[in-house]
């Protein structure tokens, strides 16, 4: 700021005192209508009676804190990557994978006999629906379900685990259903076209449940949602280069860790796209990075191995993941 604030005085300052152009308060970077907001709205809060409001209060402030992070760093992360690097993207289905993993036009592998983005789309989800069948990831998916059914009930996460089992169980059931009376091409296309299927299916695939819950991690997804996407580049596998990324509003250890499995998990289904994409078991080397952005780190950070445990990636995949500092908090 052009004035030095900090602290309490700064949650004094009243909102046109901080949204005020010119005004005495210029912010380095970052909305100044988002801090305002949550100046209001801690300025409003009433005082607590109770340590379960104090709590409350405290974890409201922490989420707003949060936001506000995340949005000055999207706005710090644009200026070097570009306003494309930052939005988020939502997949809940086999075509959504397939427009994180590759890159819209045809490439040199694939001799597709139409050149149009929606064939060499279908194309392509005909190829991972395939795949999906070939590799038996049903029996994986039935696999992990059965693993949640079996945890103890006494476990604090089992509850919210096995939800995600009951969810994940009704849509096999419909799915089996579907099968008993579809043709061969419409058991692909329901698989493609059913939201969350594919997700659940390829998530279970690569994750090792029992590791998975060992690092506070679901044993499977039902949609993958993407802090950040770089443009997915290249003309054929051999350079075929994929980016996500993740932001974390604090550099505690376990927020780090939670951000790089999430990202090794989404990296880990792309490369399992793009190997089936290509139709081949053993593909050439393709490329897979993630960035972690964090208000701070420690020069001799290092992730240790055990956070990489139960994630499996295609042979074919290189992959790295940068923690990189943006801002701060």
């Amino acid at each position: 700021y052009d004035q030095n604030v900090t602290g309490k005085a700064f949650l004094r300052l009243k909102e046109e005192q901080l949204t005020r152009d010119p005004g005495p308060f210029k912010l380095l970077f970052g909305p100044a209508s988002a801090i305002a907001e949550v100046v209001k709205q801690i300025s409003g809060e009433q005082p607590v009676s109770d340590i379960s409001d104090l709590k409350s209060s405290i974890e409201h402030i922490k989420d707003k804190l949060g936001d506000i992070y995340e949005l000055t760093a999207r706005h710090e992360i644009s200026k070097t990557q570009g306003s494309h690097y930052t939005s988020k993207f939502d997949v809940f289905d086999a075509y959504g994978l397939i427009r994180l993993a590759l890159p819209r036009k045809q490439l040199a592998f694939e001799h597709a006999d139409y050149n149009s983005q929606l064939y060499i789309l279908l194309s392509r989800a005909n190829k991972l629906t395939n795949y999906i069948y070939a590799k038996g990831m049903r029996k994986k998916l039935q696999e992990s379900i059965e693993y949640i059914n079996n945890l103890p009930p006494e476990k604090s996460y089992s509850n919210k685990l096995k939800e995600l089992a009951k969810k994940a169980n009704q849509a096999l059931k419909d799915w089996t259903k579907y099968e008993e009376q579809a043709k061969s091409a419409e058991k692909r296309s329901y698989l493609a076209n059913t939201p969350e299927l594919s997700i659940m299916l390829m998530t279970a695939y690569v994750l090792d449940a029992k590791l998975a819950i060992k690092h506070n991690q679901a044993p499977f997804n039902y949609r993958l949602d993407i802090d950040m996407r770089g443009r997915t580049s290249g003309t054929d596998i051999t350079n075929i280069a994929v980016e996500l990324g993740e932001i974390k509003s604090s550099s505690a250890n376990e927020m780090i860790k939670k951000g790089y499995r999430q990202l090794l998990l989404r990296l880990a289904v792309l490369s399992y796209v793009i190997e089936a994409c290509s139709g081949k078991e053993e593909s050439p080397e393709f490329n897979l990075f993630g960035k972690i952005y964090v208000p701070t780190t420690h020069p001799n950070f290092n992730v240790p191995e055990e956070w990489k445990e139960g994630i499996n990636f295609s042979s074919s995949a290189k992959f790295h993941v940068d923690i990189i500092t943006v801002g701060e908090k």
